[in-house]
């Protein structure tokens, strides 16, 4: 029952860091690049940035749920294969668990604050911008910080931290299941296992 546990709990962890990893790398380098080229070839280069934040917020939830996912996969394990603190050989595994486990805590303690505080700024910041760009005739890919409202402005600021923080997530991610893996990898007999 235990292996049983054990194999479930490592499934788990991989399934959804895998898929809160993915989600990131496809709304980020697939979606809105190809939406943003979409829209502005059809002329409805305004579409473009409300459709990604639609998509945006529709994922930010559900990169909670990956998170408290990855999170709980890994405290099952701990509970049922915790790292020998006697042991020398040990240290490795015991600086991966705490790798992994720090990098998955980390992940979710910035996707709570991209989700419950920047997130609605930057989606009600972006809707002002979208009405003044449409009032003033400027388009939305104006470079620069000439010529631009507080508003767009404070936008652009908030957008590039969101973005920011993102790729850190992703980063942070990769990191823990590159700890996973070599953690699960360690010869078994230099992981203690508690009958």
């Amino acid at each position: 029952m235990k292996n049983a546990m054990t194999i479930f709990a490592r499934w788990l962890t991989m399934l959804s860091l895998g898929l809160w990893l993915g989600g990131i790398i496809f709304l980020g380098a697939v979606s809105a690049p190809g939406i943003f080229k979409f829209c502005r070839a059809h002329g409805v280069e305004a579409l473009a940035p409300q459709i990604i934040g639609v998509l945006v917020a529709r994922f930010a939830p559900v990169s909670l749920v990956f998170g408290g996912l990855a999170l709980l996969g890994y405290l099952i394990e701990v509970i049922l294969r915790p790292p020998s603190r006697q042991n020398q050989n040990q240290a490795p595994h015991r600086v991966l668990w705490l790798g992994q486990g720090a990098g998955i805590t980390m992940m979710l303690v910035v996707a709570l604050y991209l989700n419950f505080v920047a997130l609605p700024q930057l989606l009600s910041d972006q809707e002002a911008v979208i009405r003044e760009s449409a009032a003033t005739g400027t388009t939305l890919s104006v470079r620069g910080t000439e010529n631009k409202s507080a508003t767009r402005l404070r936008f652009d600021a908030l957008h590039q931290r969101y973005s920011r923080l993102t790729m850190g997530i992703f980063w942070l991610g990769a990191l823990s299941f590159a700890a996973f893996s070599w953690r699960v990898s360690l010869p078994e007999e230099s992981v203690r296992i508690v009958k």
